[in-house]
């Protein structure tokens, strides 16, 4: 593990560890299986527009914003606002580079508004020498005002996004709501269940364990785009069912996350909402063991 005195004398260094964590834990989560209704490299799931070399092809353009972001997150003479403005340019920048590698298809779109948070939040940490929990309160510092001011006006806008759209329909704040909150997804369940599995089970196993405990918490409002709240209950139940008979841990389990996998792929259901905080989970862990200690993060507010 590297001191964090370390990193302050390394810079560029620092910042292309960051971004390959980055780029593996997004590459990691396509690659894992099975994977409910997702891309996988033996399956497109629900999707008839993409398959896994899709998104290889749009994972790989991120690094260089993802190097702007390591690079405005060092700069200690700007606020978190200051900072969460130039990310919000610095995404769309990213997502219109995804657009043209994917010919259209949005295959990272919520990964990159929460990766590039993230990303910021852990460069801010590590600048200002504070633990791995600060993150949390780092995220929540960057997108404090975020709700207030995307969804004050949505009475006056023409054209909705499909986030704005289900908030006026359900209330529900989605990827938005989750980061203002500190990714309270990711630290209360994705790395307590990441982790406690690390040595027990393999790499794939896993992913997909720990992706199906996301899923049985988390207000996937990707799921709400072509399906109504009933599919995102009927999914939060069914992974807690099968997280209690001990997920990829047993083999029922596992036989009853590739039935749920049939059935999410054949009705063109899709959870991409979690498979992002999968990806993030993935990232903050592998931030966690190269540059704090191993303490653990949930058990903090």
């Amino acid at each position: 593990m590297m001191t964090l005195k370390e990193v302050d004398m390394i810079d560029d260094d620092f910042i292309f560890n960051i971004i390959e964590i980055a780029e593996k834990s997004i590459l990691y989560e396509v690659s894992t299986y099975p994977s409910p209704g997702l891309v996988s490299p033996i399956s497109q799931g629900s999707h008839k527009d993409m398959n896994f070399y899709t998104f290889i092809d749009s994972a790989l353009c991120l690094n260089k914003h993802f190097y702007k972001v390591c690079k405005i997150s060092f700069d200690k003479n700007m606020t978190p606002k200051e900072i969460f403005r130039e990310l919000r340019i610095i995404g769309k920048i990213a997502e219109e580079d995804m657009f043209d590698r994917t010919n259209g298809v949005n295959t990272h779109k919520g990964m990159i508004f929460l990766m590039i948070i993230t990303i910021s939040a852990v460069v801010i940490t590590i600048r200002n020498n504070k633990d791995f929990y600060y993150i949390k309160r780092s995220i929540k510092d960057l997108t404090e005002d975020l709700l207030e001011n995307d969804f004050k006006t949505l009475k006056n806008k023409k054209e909705l996004t499909y986030g704005e759209k289900i908030y006026i329909k359900y209330g529900l704040t989605g990827i938005r709501g989750e980061v203002v909150n500190g990714l309270p997804t990711v630290f209360n369940m994705g790395l307590k269940v990441y982790e406690d599995n690390y040595d027990s089970l393999d790499k794939r196993r896993n992913i997909a364990n720990t992706l199906i405990a996301i899923m049985s918490v988390s207000e996937d409002t990707t799921l709400l785009h072509r399906h109504d709240i009933g599919v995102l209950e009927y999914i939060q139940k069914t992974c807690k069912s099968i997280m209690k008979i001990g997920g990829m841990t047993t083999k029922n389990g596992e036989e009853c996350i590739q039935k749920l996998d049939d059935e999410l792929s054949l009705k063109g259901i899709s959870p991409g909402g979690s498979a992002d905080l999968l990806a993030i989970t993935i990232f903050l862990s592998e931030v966690k063991k190269l540059y704090f200690s191993r303490e653990e993060p949930w058990k903090k507010s």
